[in-house]
């Protein structure tokens, strides 16, 4: 009855952002497809092209999505990596957070043996087991993922970030690269970077988020996070976002706010908080740029705790 489905979305858990752990996971529940929605994706074989698969007790749904589809969102719980190797024309895959800390082995393993034309991949962080951080980087370097062009991940720990370095000239066709990190970090782990990285990566953004960390000092938002800008290959457009407000000004004032409200380093008056995209680019090409566009669509990302506006800042190059 549905013969243009192309696009399918099922959870269990009842919530809006599926990259947000909010729920316990049931071992039980793993085993406990729901025969209905099998035969819904069984009869959608002809166009189904899309799949979210976004909690652990329906990633076995898997068996019944076909072999063509092309964009999967999938929760990384055990046995999924085996169902994931008869997908072969998958051309976007992203593993939400749930449950994904208790899996990386088989995450890794599953990118390590990949086959099939990957173009974009997104991978959640390992807050709960950041010891196996290098372990999956490692994996994305192991030679199957040539084809990958998008790459969105967290990285939390310095030997994830020196693992990431090492993989990234196995990436020959990435062209862009979206990094989390949680800061401070030691400025030559960033700077050495894209020292492997290939000509084709023109794209990259490095998150920092207030989430993950307390934020900056003055001195860093000042000077470190401009001077990472500056030194990044001229190949690559490099823009670094993170959170304003500095750490030993708590209340927001001192020399981080001028005497009029507006912000000393941004030059802009913002709301009480608010975060800064660092580039090379003029302000005037904002609207054309792609790296702005997407730091844009995370900032009007609605699960907010505070009214934040997003200032970009020019730092010129050397």
């Amino acid at each position: 009855a549905l013969p243009k489905l192309r696009s399918i979305d099922v959870s269990f858990f009842d919530h809006e952002y599926p990259d947000i752990w909010v729920a316990p996971y049931d071992d039980s529940q793993a085993c406990q497809e729901p025969s209905c929605l099998g035969a819904l994706l069984l009869g959608a074989h002809g166009e189904l092209r899309c799949a979210q698969l976004t909690s652990p007790a329906v990633m076995p749904l898997l068996d019944s999505c076909p072999a063509g589809l092309q964009s999967l969102t999938v929760s990384a719980a055990p046995g999924m990596a085996a169902k994931l190797r008869r997908l072969g024309e998958l051309q976007e895959l992203k593993f939400v957070g749930v449950y994904c800390h208790a899996n990386i082995a088989e995450m890794a393993d599953a990118l390590r043996t990949w086959s099939g034309p990957l173009l974009k991949l997104t991978l959640p962080s390992c807050l709960a087991c950041r010891e196996e951080e290098a372990t999956l980087m490692r994996a994305l370097g192991a030679g199957a993922l040539r084809s990958l062009t998008h790459l969105n991940l967290r990285v939390l720990e310095e030997s994830g970030l020196r693992a990431l370095a090492a993989a990234l000239p196995a990436l020959p066709s990435l062209a862009s690269l979206t990094l989390t990190v949680a800061p401070p970090r030691k400025p030559d782990v960033l700077r050495d970077l894209f020292a492997g990285a290939g000509p084709s990566l023109c794209e990259s953004l490095l998150l920092f988020e207030d989430l993950l960390s307390p934020g900056f000092t003055t001195s860093e938002l000042r000077s470190d996070l401009p001077n990472l800008v500056r030194r990044a290959p001229t190949s690559v457009s490099l823009h670094v976002h993170a959170d304003a407000h500095p750490l030993e000004q708590p209340d927001g004032l001192g020399e981080f706010a001028r005497a009029d409200g507006f912000c000393s380093i941004c030059d802009a008056k913002p709301h009480s908080e608010h975060s800064i995209v660092f580039g090379i680019h003029a302000a005037d090409e904002q609207e054309s740029c792609p790296v702005c566009a997407a730091v844009r669509v995370r900032g009007s990302f609605p699960f907010q705790w505070t009214d934040t506006s997003i200032h970009y800042v020019c730092v010129g190059k050397t």
